[in-house]
């Protein structure tokens, strides 16, 4: 009988040669035990066949990158190509300088179509249901405003997304407090994602002061501002007025702390309320103070140029002078559900109960008992340096800083009287 006996095809002639019948015949058989192992376990399908790791586009996912979220910056959406030492993506010297995450940066091992980051092939029934999720998820939240128009107050409460106004990078992420900025504070742990690089943007959102009218998902959105039936028009105020409105205010509750905290205050007020055409809608208070602003806070609906809550505000009576007492006597000390100084801010909320820095509240002997400070003033902060610019814009002459502390100075001198 003819036998065949199956061989490595890589074994050198000379070792083979050198094997004694019975060793090759002991090969044979472990060959052919491995063959038929292989017959009877053929490979998975191609779909569970592992290929090289890649990455996700981090910004189509709310561009966090790096190891951690498996994800590589692309630009896919204008947000950058260069993920930081932070895990965000961006552009410009700290997003692309030192600390730069190369391998996540510039599409680096970015995953092709139908690919996923543990390297796998996704299944066709897979990728459809993952897409239809999303697509019920975003149908839920509803499309949102435009945040970067106005407070720069974002989430679920104000019912607002950050699309980092005109550029697309100027305050694209919204914050675990609520407030649209830019770099690893803002873009970091904690970003709300759903709230974040214009997700959800509404393609007809209104603006405040808008008429009624519908979103892009079809529902209504209800009229608020100047513009609507029965509003109230504002008395428009100058940086002067807000300083007596201070000064005058205060005075009751602590002559010193009128004095002192009299830049400060006037400087938020211009961060809250001071508008421009750059706000992105007009008020009848161009380059002036609208006492009668609104907004969204952590508190709910806030209004008025220190931004106070509804439950605080006069609406029969918006005297300036009483906004600016709510002001210092309800969210500057340590009011216990408000206050900058509340046990909850200083203890349980990180840089919520922290001073407010390059406005004027220099000294620790007062600050210790009032301040203006991130948890209830982060949105007016972020605006303070473009409207004290536009202040000095609208006066011709002189700094912005330098109009509101002549402003200060005034108002002080006149109380004295």
């Amino acid at each position: 009988m003819l036998t065949l006996f199956l061989v490595p095809t890589g074994l050198p002639s000379a070792a083979l040669s050198a094997l004694s019948p019975e060793e090759v015949t002991s090969l044979a058989s472990r060959v052919g035990a491995e063959t038929a192992s292989q017959a009877a376990n053929p490979p998975e399908k191609p779909e569970d066949i592992a290929i090289t790791a890649c990455y996700d586009d981090a910004n189509a996912n709310g561009n966090q990158c790096g190891e951690a979220h498996s994800a590589t910056c692309t630009d896919s959406d204008g947000g950058g190509e260069c993920c930081s030492a932070g895990g965000n993506c961006g552009s410009g010297w700290n997003f692309c300088g030192d600390g730069t995450q190369v391998e996540f940066s510039h599409g680096n091992n970015l995953c092709e179509d139908g690919m996923a980051a543990d390297g796998f092939v996704v299944p066709e029934d897979e990728k459809v249901a993952e897409v239809l999720a999303e697509e019920e998820e975003d149908e839920a939240l509803g499309c949102f405003t435009d945040a970067n128009v106005g407070s720069l107050q974002c989430g679920p409460v104000s019912h607002a997304t950050c699309s980092g106004g005109d550029t697309g990078k100027d305050g694209e992420c919204c914050s675990s407090a609520g407030y649209c900025g830019s770099g690893d504070t803002f873009c970091g742990d904690g970003m709300q994602v759903e709230y974040s690089h214009g997700k959800n943007l509404c393609e007809l959102a209104v603006a405040v002061g808008q008429a009624e009218g519908q979103q892009a998902n079809g529902s209504k959105v209800a009229c608020t501002g100047f513009g609507c039936p029965g509003a109230p028009v504002p008395k428009c105020l100058t940086v002067e007025q807000v300083a007596k409105a201070w000064v005058h205010g205060v005075s009751p509750l602590s002559k010193a702390n009128a004095e002192a905290l009299c830049v400060p205050a006037v400087t938020i007020a211009a961060g809250s309320a001071f508008h421009t055409i750059q706000d992105g809608w007009t008020s009848p208070c161009m380059d002036m103070f609208d006492p009668l602003v609104e907004a969204e806070g952590f508190d709910g609906t806030r209004k008025g140029l220190w931004q106070i809550s509804l439950q605080f505000f006069d609406v029969d009576d918006p005297d300036p002078h009483k906004q600016a007492a709510t002001a210092y006597d309800v969210y500057m000390g340590d009011n216990s559900t408000y206050g900058c100084l509340a046990e909850w801010c200083v203890t349980s909320t990180p840089g919520c109960s922290a001073v407010i820095p390059g406005i004027g509240q220099d000294d620790p002997s007062v600050t210790d008992s009032r301040r203006f400070c991130h948890g209830v003033w982060s949105g007016a902060s972020a605006a303070v340096d473009n409207k004290l610019q536009a202040i000095a814009v609208a006066k011709g002459k002189g700094s912005g800083p330098e109009i509101v502390r002549a402003a200060c100075e005034k108002a002080v001198k006149m109380r004295l009287r």
